[in-house]
């Protein structure tokens, strides 16, 4: 800010560093990661939970650790019950 003057929700967006708290971005998100890991969705659904953090974090990384954690839970959670 003090180098180029511009306020600080401009850098933010500059950089790229916002966070993702839309759900239906998330939503889609979720369901990519619950394509692409078909076995560890048959795990958790088979009442293995603990693989349930490995899901979690294949969504951060599909979102390069934008979402907004407490809803990404939420929704992977309603996703791989529903």
């Amino acid at each position: 800010m003090s180098a180029t003057g511009e306020p600080p929700r401009a850098i933010v967006e500059r950089k790229g560093l916002t966070q993702i708290a839309d759900p239906a971005a998330i939503r889609e998100a979720a369901r990519r990661v619950i394509e692409k890991n078909p076995a560890q969705v048959e795990q958790y659904r088979g009442g293995k939970t603990q693989v349930f953090g490995f899901l979690v974090g294949q969504l951060m990384k599909e979102t390069r650790g934008k979402a907004k954690a407490e809803l990404a839970n939420e929704v992977l959670r309603e996703l791989l019950q529903g």
